[in-house]
């Protein structure tokens, strides 16, 4: 098909070949490229690796050279030289720029783009006015033409078009009676992805502000007294919240460090799974799908955006920007608060689709592979019975159920007690089992549900297991000071998790074949 003309070989070789094939020449003039496969050209390539942009010519692999170290330029200039031909080098491009306020809080400057489109005609091909304009991401991912975000361009005629009456208006009487379509809107793969991690990502930002702020809030409990009953329980949660977010928060001393990870992890943005990032990729993909959200959604996004704005350093080091305590108090309930919001929006404002569907599901896997990472990290292992009541209590708040646990347990506090309420419990909507019951109810909806997929195998198959539990076996302690039971549970649980969200994605979300949205392949679908 036409992908050839943009395989970086032949896009060396396209001026010989309109002027062999057409007798024309191109009216732009293209990059400056170096095909490996001509001896003065790979001379050129490799003595100018650090200058260029590195193709391979099945398109798999760019490579940007000022981004190389020595030892990488060395490795690539050995493997240009084992297979010359498969390799493209081109200049880099010189980008235009504009302002932009895709950053919340602030105008900046930014690399921009404009792709074109023609449209076939009897006599030939039309070029379209406008285009698909896109913002590039900084650094040298722009060089890859990695996007965050895209608009249509449209271009104004010089003079206002003046509306046509093709059809004379005919009497009320004489109009024909308007019936309903047999079919409602059907949304593609790409929006219904979009919509899977707006899901995952709200319930990523709602999750992570509740354990920042019970754990800033067991911070200042013990940090005057990092040697007494229950201290322990700080490092505990600084730990399980580096599990969740897949990054370092261990150390020698994590009451010393504590405020810097918890600053850290509320605005750093290029922190995986930090508060900040979490709010930025779910803006983005709201924005992805702005015509399927409800107009209350701005109100809320906006400010949540705002309030983690105001704590990003400008134009300085987040590793080395003041800690301000109140305001990250501030932003942790701002933040919460707005999901909240959000959650609610979607509760009385969206029609219950297949779109409303598909961002529910995305939440309840979200909030069922958070629980068992959670859980795992905190419980998994006995500790003593001061830190392991300071522990359960810290988690009973982040999942939102403390009020009807201690309406249930009396003065009591046990791992058995906490596991019934927030793993069993089919009437605590914060349970994993109320997150399986919602997924096995909206996979039934799915178009092409058949009652046997793979997905809905899956769910049962999770849900079979709890059934067959008795939350006292999950808090038995082996020698070794281990809870077996439930890490083996947690552990089965996630995996399970994990697969089903990947069967979803790639039964429900994926494009045809070999199909990518215009402005390219989309960072936001391969963050876990």
């Amino acid at each position: 098909g036409i992908g050839i003309l943009e395989s970086p070989g032949v896009l060396r070789f396209l001026p010989e070949l309109a002027h062999q094939l057409l007798d024309e020449t191109p009216l732009l003039r293209a990059v400056p490229s170096y095909w490996g496969g001509i001896d003065a050209e790979r001379s050129h390539m490799l003595s100018n690796l650090p200058s260029l942009l590195v193709e391979s010519i099945a398109g798999r692999e760019s490579i940007v050279g000022p981004a190389l170290s020595s030892t990488q330029r060395e490795e690539l200039a050995a493997r240009i030289e084992a297979a010359p031909w498969q390799w493209v080098g081109r200049e880099l491009p010189q980008f235009s720029s504009a302002p932009t306020g895709h950053y919340p809080g602030s105008l900046a400057s930014a690399s921009v783009g404009i792709r074109l489109f023609t449209v076939s005609q009897h006599g030939g091909y039309a070029a379209m006015g406008g285009g698909l304009g896109y913002l590039l991401a900084p650094g040298d991912a722009a060089y890859r033409l990695q996007t965050l975000a895209a608009k249509d361009i449209w271009v104004r005629p010089p003079t206002r078009a003046q509306a046509e009456l093709t059809v004379k208006t005919a009497p009320p009487e004489a109009l024909a009676t308007a019936k309903p379509g047999g079919t409602r809107g059907i949304s593609s793969p790409r929006v219904l992805s979009d919509l899977f991690w707006l899901g995952r990502y709200a319930e990523r930002a709602e999750s992570m502000a509740r354990l920042l702020t019970v754990t800033r809030e067991r911070y200042h409990e013990f940090r005057h007294r990092p040697d007494s009953d229950g201290s322990q329980s700080v490092p505990m949660l600084l730990t399980a919240l580096g599990q969740l977010t897949g990054t370092d928060t261990d150390g020698p001393d994590l009451f010393a460090t504590a405020p810097r990870l918890l600053w850290s992890l509320t605005v750093d943005r290029e922190r995986s799974g930090s508060l900040a990032q979490s709010v930025q990729r779910l803006g983005e993909a709201a924005r992805s799908v702005r015509d399927q959200m409800s107009n209350d959604t701005w109100m809320v996004l906006g400010g949540v955006e705002r309030a983690l704005a105001q704590l990003s350093p400008r134009g300085g080091d987040i590793a080395v920007s003041p800690v301000d305590d109140a305001a990250l108090a501030a932003a942790h309930a701002q933040t919460l608060g707005g999901m909240l919001a959000l959650s609610g929006v979607a509760a009385e404002s969206v029609v219950r689709d297949v779109d409303w569907t598909m961002t529910d599901i995305g939440k309840r896997i979200e909030r069922s592979i958070w629980l068992t990472t959670l859980l795992r990290a905190t419980l998994a292992r006995a500790r003593s019975r001061s830190t392991e009541q300071t522990v359960i209590e810290s988690l009973l708040v982040a999942c939102e159920s403390s009020v009807i646990y201690l309406r249930r347990n009396v003065g009591t506090v046990s791992v058995a007690a906490m596991a019934d309420l927030v793993i069993l419990d089919v009437e605590n909507p914060r349970s994993l089992v109320y997150q399986l019951e919602r997924l096995r109810a909206h996979l039934r909806t799915l178009p092409g549900a058949s009652g046997s997929s793979r997905a809905e195998r899956l769910v049962e198959e999770i849900s079979t297991r709890l059934r067959r539990l008795d939350p006292a076996d999950l808090d038995e302690v082996n020698p070794a000071g281990e809870r077996t039971e439930l890490a083996d549970l947690l552990d089965g649980m996630h995996a399970g998790l994990r697969e089903l969200s990947g069967v979803i994605t790639a039964t429900q979300l994926s494009l045809p074949g070999a199909m990518q949205p215009l402005w390219g392949p989309d960072r936001r679908r391969v963050v876990p």
